[in-house]
């Protein structure tokens, strides 16, 4: 599996703003229904302005079992330490 995607360097918080706004404003129309999809649209949108729209491409290469758990990935990092001294 490549490696995990880091964090943009400055995140691009514009686009998820208006999607927010444009949510509550959903919310607040005679329009509103609960069964929506907009909370996936939230996400989406929160994820590329942290990580950039190319994530996806790495998330949709991703198979099942591929992924490092998070204490694999911290005995790994301290072997990687012990190695170096």
């Amino acid at each position: 599996m490549r490696e995990k995607p880091v964090p943009l360097a400055e995140p691009n918080l514009e686009e998820l703003r208006k999607l927010v706004h444009k949510y509550i404003a959903f919310c607040a129309s005679s329009g509103y229904f609960s069964d929506n999809d907009w909370d996936h649209y939230v996400a989406e949108a929160a994820v590329e302005a942290y990580y950039g729209a190319d994530v996806w491409d790495w998330i949709n290469a991703i198979e099942e079992g591929d992924g490092i758990d998070e204490d694999e990935e911290e005995d790994e990092e301290e072997e990687d330490e012990e190695e170096e001294e």
